[in-house]
């Protein structure tokens, strides 16, 4: 939908600079579009921004500040459900591995180059895939601190859905076939085979079939479309550098989302002031 809606802007609206996807559940601050082109525009090599994502309805809590990979794939929000209070000062920008697709602003002409969202993920991942396959590139990706925006998100994500568990599953892996260096998915793929290996004999015991079933399906998912990852991970470039960035084997925190009320919802949000 991304790439028809990019497709569609360049036909009707002729080209652009750059291009900004937002989900429909956020709140866009007057000042956050000239603050993020203006943090894209400060460096040259910068291709990728993303603004301070607050959780909507839960004053001072963050939502986003960048995205973290774990060497094992495993991926997670920077600071999201802590006070951003934790977080002072902030610089007004500053290179993270990758932001949320939730509000990225990325520069026209790369994206063109890039050959757009990658398809093969459907939901889950591909902003970090976005970003990565900008780095391969030599290009840098920021996170605009001083541009604000807020997400509408619930307590009740935490889970998902099953079918939100099975994509972020089978899209972990598929991240990894895509943009390891060969020998670290070397030695990660094995790492998290025998993790993935001891998850599914530990659900077999405890006779939890659905969580199973759907373990497996990630794994026949990611199986069936490894062709079409090899041939992406032919169109990247040569840059590894982003590897720096990777958080070692078992370091995501514990994420604890605030209580929202229950008409916390984003079409009772005011306008923005100023």
């Amino acid at each position: 939908a991304n790439n028809l809606g990019a497709g569609w802007g360049r036909e009707h609206l002729g080209e652009r600079d750059y291009l900004f996807f937002v989900n429909n559940d956020t709140i866009v601050e007057p000042a956050t579009l000239s603050r993020l082109v203006a943090a894209l525009r400060a460096e040259g090599g910068r291709a990728i921004a993303g603004p301070r994502l607050m959780i909507w309805g839960a004053d001072g809590v963050l939502n986003s500040l960048g995205l973290n990979l774990t060497r094992t794939g495993e991926a997670w929000d920077e600071g999201i459900g802590r006070p951003l209070s934790e977080y002072e000062p902030l610089a007004a920008a500053r290179s993270v591995l990758a932001v949320t697709g939730a509000a990225l602003m990325i520069d026209a002409g790369v994206f063109a180059r890039l050959g757009g969202w990658e398809d093969l993920y459907a939901f889950y991942f591909e902003d970090l895939d976005l970003c990565l396959r900008a780095r391969s590139h030599g290009l840098d990706v920021v996170l605009a601190a001083d541009a604000v925006m807020s997400h509408a998100i619930s307590a009740t994500a935490v889970r998902g859905s099953d079918l939100k568990r099975q994509l972020t599953w089978r899209n972990r892996f598929l991240l990894m076939a895509i943009h390891w260096p060969w020998r670290l998915l070397l030695t990660a793929g094995a790492r998290t085979a025998a993790s993935e290996l001891r998850l599914a004999w530990r659900r077999a015991r405890a006779r939890a079939w659905a969580d199973l079933r759907l373990q497996v399906r990630s794994w026949l998912g990611a199986v069936r479309r490894l062709p079409a990852a090899w041939r992406s991970r032919r169109r990247l470039g040569p840059e590894r550098g982003w590897t720096t960035f990777l958080a070692p084997h078992r370091s995501v925190p514990v994420i604890r989302l605030p209580e929202l009320p229950d008409d916390a919802r984003i079409d009772e949000a005011p306008a923005p002031s100023g």
